[in-house]
């Protein structure tokens, strides 16, 4: 019996000392990996393109090896290697401890630090931002990278990387001429980052979104994994998206407030996001304004929650609604031109935009029965207490670009809605195939339904509120959508879903829009610039 004991023993301790060694071997593997994860567009190319040279600290800068020893920031490696995985964080700062001097881990900080934007590596974030090797730095070029290595996310760069300036000449790593001279030339540093290759920092953005939810990863993790992951970019849409947000010819000009904005753009069919734009000065903020605001949708949400049910429930096109002074509980909604005109069809009240009968008609089919096929989407946080207000889209938790591109598939695709995604495929280390897009659909309204309120739209473009995204040769259609702080456009042609939101990153009274015509007209224009050129 003992002895039977002992060899089951002997034999699980084999075991778990072969397991800790298989860990230990795919874990050193894992920490010495070179090669970083590669995007491809659509056409297989890669997004950006990078040597992934392999350096060493004698190509690295004597400011950035300083700051690295004396904040011993190579001490506890394996806390940023894998800073979601506890079992690998310990094992790998216990690893490194024991058999990596600190050379060799300064060389491993220099090349699997994460830069942002899907940048794994200190030359290939020197080339990718400033076009030139980490040998060729500047001291404020060199200090930029050090902050990115640090920070990925943030609002405030030009306050951020001025505060890390006036550290370093704290702790003496600056002179005090170096200090004054970096400061004055950070605005120019700034400008300059917003370069043709960095024209889809807000699709990589995406793409690491996704990433993250789909392997419980953290964004530097995945980006060293050494993924190949083919997405749905175009790079000539990403382009030309890219060149109009920075151009900015198509966004208004507001004293009061710098109008920044966000646009998203997928094929309604599959999901697979074309193009995407998160902002016309990433530079000072990586707020990705095509995925991760949440403002008000106002009018684009009439056809989700009020048209869309209407139509469901059994009323027509032709049908009367009322264009009277109505008050529902404490809310009395007013028409943008604080004019009433008895009564309309539900076609043109859509197609105008008119506040009052959208109301009207909303309290008919019963917020029960709108707030029952909104939440169908899955896509908006809806407090019921917004009561009334809902039906012209004024929400107090507000939704984004994307999540309305993608709500508004279900219109062109037969009322099915399909879900967005940037990500096509996946292929591991190894070139395996671990993961392959498909289509996910749901069931929204019935194909008659997406195919009145297509109708409908079609005209809002013709000859509606959203006659500026009209485009000789298409058939589009559309809905603006206008608050104090907000403009929309959404619209579809054969093929493709796009929203544009313009609007003050800040929502106070100071910021408020000067709205008239011409402003409302913006996101409309730049979606028709967009979409004349697609194929």
């Amino acid at each position: 019996m003992f002895k039977k004991i002992k060899i089951v023993l002997i034999g699980l301790s084999l075991a778990i000392l072969l397991f800790i060694i298989l860990q230990i071997t795919l874990l050193v593997k894992e920490i010495e990996r070179s090669t970083p994860t590669t995007l491809l567009d659509n056409n297989g190319k890669p997004i950006v393109t990078i040597q992934n040279d392999w350096i060493s600290s004698n190509d690295a800068p004597s400011l950035m090896l300083d700051y690295i020893v004396k904040e011993k920031i190579v001490d506890h490696e394996g806390d940023f290697l894998f800073p979601s995985q506890t079992m690998k964080k310990h094992l790998s700062n216990f690893w490194l401890d024991q058999f990596y001097n600190e050379d060799e881990r300064i060389d491993l900080f220099l090349n699997k630090a994460y830069f942002d934007n899907g940048i794994v590596g200190v030359d290939n974030a020197s080339n990718y931002y400033f076009n030139k090797s980490i040998k060729e730095t500047t001291i404020l070029e060199q200090i930029f990278l050090l902050y990115k290595s640090k920070n990925q996310e943030t609002t405030e760069m030009y306050l951020d990387v001025t505060a890390m300036i006036e550290d370093l000449y704290e702790k003496g790593y600056l002179e005090k001429s170096e200090m004054k001279e970096s400061k004055g030339k950070i605005g120019k540093l700034l400008e300059s980052l917003y370069h043709q290759n960095t024209f889809a920092q807000s699709y990589v953005n995406l793409v690491g979104s996704e990433l993250q939810e789909k392997y419980n990863l953290s964004e530097e993790e995945v980006f060293r994994k050494g993924y190949v992951v083919t997405t749905g970019l175009d790079r000539d849409v990403q382009l030309n998206l890219y060149k109009k947000f920075i151009n900015g010819d198509t966004f208004p000009s507001e004293e009061k407030a710098f109008i920044e904005g966000g646009m998203a753009i997928l094929r309604y069919k599959t999901g697979s996001v074309t193009a995407l734009m998160g902002g016309r000065e990433y530079q000072e903020s990586t707020l990705n304004r095509a995925v991760d605001i949440t403002r008000q949708p106002a009018s684009t949400f009439k056809p989700l929650i009020v048209y869309g049910p209407a139509i469901e429930k059994g009323w027509k096109e032709d049908d009367v609604v009322k264009d009277v002074p109505i008050k529902v509980g404490d809310y009395i909604p007013k028409n943008y031109d604080n004019q009433y005109r008895g009564q309309v069809s539900l076609q043109e009240a859509l197609v105008m935009s008119y506040n009052v009968p959208t109301v009207w008609l909303f309290n008919q089919i019963g917020m029960e029965t709108g707030l029952t096929y909104i939440k169908k989407f899955k896509l908006f946080d809806i407090d019921p207490d917004d009561g009334h207000k809902l039906a012209l889209g004024f929400t107090r938790v507000g939704t984004s670009p994307l999540a309305i591109a993608q709500a508004y598939t279900t219109f062109p695709n037969g009322g099915k809605m399909t879900k967005a995604h940037s990500i096509e495929s996946i292929k591991n280390v190894n070139g395996r195939t671990i993961f392959q897009s498909d289509v996910d659909e749901k069931k929204i309204y019935k194909n008659e339904t997406a195919s009145k309120v297509t109708s409908i739209l079609k005209k809002v473009v013709e000859s509606g509120s959203g006659s500026h995204a009209a485009i000789k040769g298409q058939e589009i259609a559309g809905k603006t959508g206008t608050t104090s702080y907000d403009l929309w456009f959404v619209g579809f042609n054969d093929e493709y879903v796009g929203t544009v939101w313009m609007g003050p990153d800040e929502v106070s009274a100071k910021k408020r829009l000067n709205i008239n015509t011409s402003s409302e007209g913006h996101p409309a224009t730049l979606f028709q610039e967009i979409f004349k050129n697609l194929e």
